[in-house]
């Protein structure tokens, strides 16, 4: 059966020419890699060139940009730092949880003025 051709849309690119893509992560599920989830580079996965970073299109749709985050620093210290995989996503994913727990507090403190303001009107 021959491989679905991989459908990649361009994001962005970056200050060293790499560039990101939004792809279809069922399609790689399907023919490349069965572990394909949220986002991958070619610093890892030998199927992704190494000047691009790919995210899955379901976590743009879902809006969720520390996924997206990760990748990018993951990546950086892969490429930058010589860092090995292991290091690197164990940080990228740390970074990941920070990036999080501050939209958590943002949140919370929109809610927080959101209400102050209903009082005040009062």
């Amino acid at each position: 059966m021959k491989k679905q051709e991989i459908k990649k849309k361009f994001l962005c690119k970056l200050w060293d020419g790499t560039k990101v893509f939004v792809v279809e992560g069922k399609i790689i599920r399907d023919d490349y890699d069965n572990d394909f989830l949220l986002g991958r580079h070619g610093y890892v996965y030998k199927y992704i060139p190494k000047d691009e970073i790919w995210v899955e299109d379901e976590i743009i749709m879902d809006n969720e940009p520390e996924i997206l985050a990760h990748e990018l620093f993951e990546w950086y210290l892969m490429k930058y730092h010589d860092m090995k995989y292991k290091e690197a996503h164990k940080m990228a994913s740390n970074f990941e949880k920070t990036l999080r727990d501050v939209s958590k507090i943002h949140a919370i403190k929109r809610d927080t003025f959101a209400d102050d303001e209903k009082k005040s009107e009062h």
